[in-house]
């Protein structure tokens, strides 16, 4: 027997087989409800902190970029006045 029907044997066997039905809803849900609060306390702390940061680095990133905008102002008539 080669392994074509090896293989074949196997698939007629395998399409008469239902799986189990298991119902895993309760025990799911049990587990959320006895779940310490905490780790959704941690949860929001963490993207708490990550959003502050986020905007403290574009808090920073804008003022770089309105400051450096100021500068190109302040040399713009300086450079002007090389030009011939």
């Amino acid at each position: 027997m080669n392994e074509e029907q090896i293989l074949q044997g196997l698939v007629a066997a395998s399409r008469g087989d239902n799986p189990p039905l298991i119902d895993v809803t309760q025990r799911v849900l049990a587990q959320i409800q006895t779940a310490p609060p905490r780790r959704n306390l941690l949860l929001w702390a963490y993207a708490t902190a990550s959003s502050a940061a986020a905007v403290f680095v574009t808090a920073l990133a804008v003022r770089a970029l309105m400051g450096q905008g100021e500068i190109t102002i302040e040399l713009m008539p300086s450079m002007m006045a090389g030009m011939p």
